[in-house]
């Protein structure tokens, strides 16, 4: 039995009949990761006994690690008093996220949970979720401390007790504040613990404080804590205010969010990213989000099929080259899908990471590297074809398509992810299934093209 196993079982004595002090020991043995894990291989009806045999700060910590699908199951169960009580003790950009994707499902749940909220936590959370999703205004939270810069370090420290902000990443740094409540500085707590308790804020501060604005897209608010190499970032308004601030564990969760829907869409796929849907859900589900862009695949398969019909027919002089020629079709289209489908992957996460300096150089790099690499298979496929057949028309054609198919193919893979990002519609929308059937039927018309222009000059 594995350390998971033991923890499951455990649980289900506690939720049974465990008393307060057990649960305290369970609480300072296992991290609350590891429990929320656990939960989430029980019946929802064991979740919900666990969340109403005990609403601590550490069930709140519990709850909070649990995916949102999961949350959502538990709180709807919640009379409306209780999970307003649950999600007022949530952190702000944790008790939006579960909210948002409550309203989708169930507003009228929501909208009641929310009435039954402290006025305040209704405002801050109601001005939450007006933010655009996805921008840093929908990622922050509002648990932060600021201070004014007049004051002196020993009354500053004094503010933050009397203050007593809650145990969280951005407690351990105090963003300092004009009178309008602009940001002039950050300082962490370490080093105003250590400074001289009688010089001012304003003299130890950092002046240069990396902020980001709150209808930054989150993608770039991830690319400025990778640059900057930040834990914590305020957020502010068009004039400087602190809005709030965004910690390094929702960065995370942005990176592993935006990478899943990223690999979704390059491979075809759609769905929700926060759930597993596509791998256990309903089949229905799973037909709706997979079989769109397999339709793309269709519609291009039939029309390579008609262009292999035309040009056999214009083939047909040489019958005996026909099969020949036919064979090397699959060795074609997967040269050409693979290498157009390796450039659109390099270019889509060039622009994701914000790497692209110049998308002409980068264009105009991958269709040299697609000839050159397309030269060299093309050459060793073409003298192979050469020594076997003992046809000198026949290597031509094959060589020579094969360097135009992969040429093309590194132009469309690299130029369309720019050319989508030109409109704002996300390049990795220039998916598998796209590019590999749009390179099916331009690398047959290639192919064929070459062959009927070949064989008719060299009368083969």
């Amino acid at each position: 039995m594995d350390a998971n196993d033991r923890l499951l079982n455990l649980l289900e004595r506690l939720i049974k009949q465990g008393n307060q002090h057990q649960f305290n020991l369970l609480f300072h043995k296992y991290h609350e990761a590891d429990i929320a894990e656990a939960l989430c291989g029980l019946p929802v009806e064991r979740k919900i006994s666990f969340f109403s045999r005990i609403l601590t700060d550490k069930t709140v910590d519990i709850f909070e690690e649990m995916d949102v699908e999961s949350q959502m199951a538990i709180i709807q169960k919640f009379k409306v008093e209780n999970a307003a009580q649950l999600i007022e003790k949530m952190d702000k950009d944790d008790g939006v996220d579960l909210l948002e994707a409550l309203l989708d499902q169930d507003e009228p749940k929501a909208q009641d949970i929310l009435s039954k909220m402290d006025v305040q936590d209704q405002i801050e959370l109601n001005r939450l979720l007006n933010y655009p999703e996805g921008s840093a205004g929908a990622l922050m939270t509002t648990a932060f401390v600021s201070i004014p810069e007049r004051l002196t370090v020993q009354d500053a420290l004094s503010m933050y007790r009397t203050l007593a902000p809650i145990e969280h990443d951005a407690s351990f740094h105090l963003f300092i504040v004009n009178q309008h409540q602009q940001i002039q500085g950050v300082i962490s707590l370490r080093k105003l613990l250590l400074a001289n308790p009688d010089k001012r804020i304003k003299d130890i501060r950092n002046n240069n404080p990396i902020t980001v604005h709150v209808n930054t897209d989150q993608e770039d608010v991830a690319r400025v804590f990778q640059k900057y190499r930040s834990i914590i970032l305020p957020v502010v308004d068009d004039l400087g205010i602190v809005l709030g601030v965004i910690t390094i564990d929702d960065v995370v969760d942005v990176v592993v969010e935006e990478a899943s829907e990223d690999m979704l869409k390059l491979s075809g796929a759609s769905g929700d990213i926060h759930s597993n849907k596509l791998l256990d859900g309903p089949i229905g589900y799973a037909l709706g989000h997979r079989l769109p862009w397999l339709f793309v695949t269709i519609i291009g398969g039939m029309a390579a099929s008609f262009i292999m019909l035309f040009y056999s027919e214009r083939l047909s002089a040489g019958q005996m080259a026909l099969p020949f020629i036919l064979s090397f079709v699959p060795l074609l289209m997967g040269l050409g899908g693979n290498i157009g489908n390796q450039s659109a992957t390099i270019v889509v996460r060039a622009l994701a990471m914000g790497q692209m300096a110049s998308s002409i150089k980068t264009i105009g790099r991958e269709v040299a590297l697609g000839g050159l690499i397309g030269a060299t298979i093309g050459g060793v496929v073409g003298g192979a074809v050469f020594l076997m057949a003992h046809s000198f028309a026949m290597a031509l054609c094959i060589g020579l398509a094969i360097f135009l198919n992969m040429t093309v193919a590194t132009c469309l893979g690299s130029s369309l992810p720019v050319v989508l990002n030109q409109f704002n519609i996300d390049p990795a929308v220039a998916s598998a299934p796209f590019i590999s059937t749009a390179l099916d039927v331009i690398g047959q018309v290639i192919y064929f093209s070459l062959a009927v222009v070949i064989f008719n000059l060299l009368l083969w």
